[in-house]
């Protein structure tokens, strides 16, 4: 692992303190391979009585690790989002893997090298696929489909890559070796690029240098709870967690959607484009699209400048309108009848109809508004609000309900909800509650029976132990003569 470089404060408020250190890779010790251990020993005595032996031995062993495939679970989150939409037109795509050795685990080489040199590059890149690029096709094929139809494999069947289509050797001298466990049956992903894109986007063994790193997280107690939990996942008593990334090289464009490519460029490294941005020269000539091992795919959207919050919220002030002026509400019509400027008057007054679906599956038409209005706001609320039936009002004249401050107290319990702690100590104190309750109860029904069996007794006052432990041999000093005078006992 190459020094690290930390970051220790924090912006105020911030609910994550701690350190970050930042690390350029971290080796492995061994890269993935087939390996062969040799030992040997020679035994002799000085005197030579014992006859100098040696004695030897092997071990052949193979450190595997994912190729083809990824598990889910090894990847501990993307950014952008799935599917997001947002400010992302500078914004670097990246993943963040729950092993920090993996981009380090395979080389782009063709040949691997044991130990791993500490400046080797990652064998992971992020590719950033635009929403006007050419179009790249993605397919789930066997790895026979990755092997060149001039070759064959160890059991005689013919490769099966499509013509005009490449993918790098795969080692061995007959080009056909696969690692332990693997089979040329087995399935996997592709993303088919043309090449000319290919040597647009793709990243310089120089570049590959800079897209990957790994994260140490140095969090405090007041980390969230779910958060520590994460943490703990990836971390040992004696290391603290560490997350590896890899990053993309391209920025997305604004207004459209973006496809991340996360992809396999083991042994890719002769066929990368030059720092300069030179393709290759060693992808053979004729080549129409280039064949990569596709492991993660996610889409997110960057919006345009103008499509953000507080751009929307210029937007709102439109002379157009029928109300000038800083009024987040819905534009009127300026019809004259009645019933429109009843409509009008809502909406100036910042309400918007939405379909509501009663509690019994009716469905209506209800005014709800946000916190922002243009006039002084009167009435009150009790707190605490039972749920959101006791604060939704009806109008009688216009036959509508609203539903504002309903609707909020649903927001405001999903919100709570969703934070792990709060829903915990809710729990916890429904649950104390209950107990509680219950205690009481079987203490008051114990307390009501005592009274019955030893009637004529004033009841202990309440918490008071010794009167009530009073009570209770009394009971059972009458139990016991009770008992006594109708039962005959017998001789020893």
């Amino acid at each position: 692992m190459m020094p690290g470089m930390g970051i220790s404060k924090s912006a105020p408020g911030n609910p994550l303190q701690g350190n970050l250190v930042f690390y350029q890779n971290r080796i492995p010790p061994l890269g993935t391979g087939d390996y062969r251990l040799d030992v040997e020993q020679t035994i002799a005595s000085t005197d030579g009585k014992v006859p100098e032996t040696t004695y030897q031995n092997s071990h052949q062993f193979a450190v595997t690790g994912p190729r083809f495939t990824l598990d889910p679970d090894i990847i501990s989150s993307v950014y952008p989002p799935e599917n997001a939409s947002g400010e992302y037109q500078n914004v670097f795509a990246h993943v963040c893997f729950t092993r920090d050795t993996l981009p380090w685990e395979r080389t782009t080489d063709q040949f691997l090298a044991a130990p791993m040199l500490e400046d080797t590059p990652p064998w992971l890149a992020v590719l950033l696929l635009a929403q006007a690029d050419p179009a790249s096709e993605f397919q789930q094929v066997k790895l026979i489909d990755l092997l060149s139809p001039k070759y064959k494999t160890k059991e005689g069947e013919q490769g099966k890559l499509p013509d005009k289509y490449f993918f790098p050797e795969f080692p061995g001298e007959e080009h056909n070796d696969l690692e332990f466990g693997e089979k040329w049956s087995d399935p996997c992903l592709v993303v088919d690029l043309p090449v000319e894109l290919f040597n647009t986007i793709a990243p310089s063994i120089d570049d590959l240098r800079w897209l990957g790193h790994v994260r140490e997280i140095q969090p405090t107690t007041r980390q969230s709870t779910r958060y520590v939990r994460k943490l703990r996942n990836i971390s040992t008593p004696l290391t603290p967690p560490r997350l590896s990334t890899v990053i993309t090289n391209r920025l997305p464009a604004e207004g459209s959607e973006s496809q991340a490519c996360l992809v396999s460029v083991e042994r890719w490294g002769p066929y990368l484009p030059q720092n300069d941005g030179t393709p290759s020269g060693n992808i053979p000539e004729g080549t129409e699209k280039v064949r990569m091992v596709l492991l993660r795919r996610w889409r997110f959207y960057a919006v345009k400048l103008d499509q953000t919050f507080s751009q929307y919220l210029l937007n709102l002030n439109q002379t157009g309108w029928q109300v000038p002026g800083a009024f987040l509400s819905a534009p009127t019509d300026g019809s004259t009848s009645e019933a429109d400027k009843a409509i009008n008057n809502a909406f100036e007054m910042g309400l918007i109809p939405l379909n509501h679906h009663t509690r019994q599956g009716d469905q209506t038409v209800s005014w709800c508004r946000g916190p922002f209005v243009p006039f002084n706001i009167s009435g009150s609320i009790d707190i605490p609000v039972p749920g959101p039936d006791s604060v939704t009002s009806y109008n009688p004249d216009t036959g509508m309900f609203n539903v504002t401050y309903a609707a909020a107290w649903q927001l405001g319990r999903l919100l709570a909800l969703q934070n792990s702690n709060f829903a915990e100590t809710l729990y916890n104190w429904k649950r104390e509650n209950v107990q509680r309750v219950i205690s009481e109860f079987e203490a008051e029904m114990i307390k009501r029976t005592l009274l019955e069996i030893v009637e004529g007794e004033e009841p202990p006052p309440p918490g008071d132990p010794q009167a009530l432990r009073t009570l209770v041999l009394k009971m059972l000093r009458q139990t016991l003569t009770q008992f006594t005078a109708v039962t005959k006992l017998s001789k020893p």
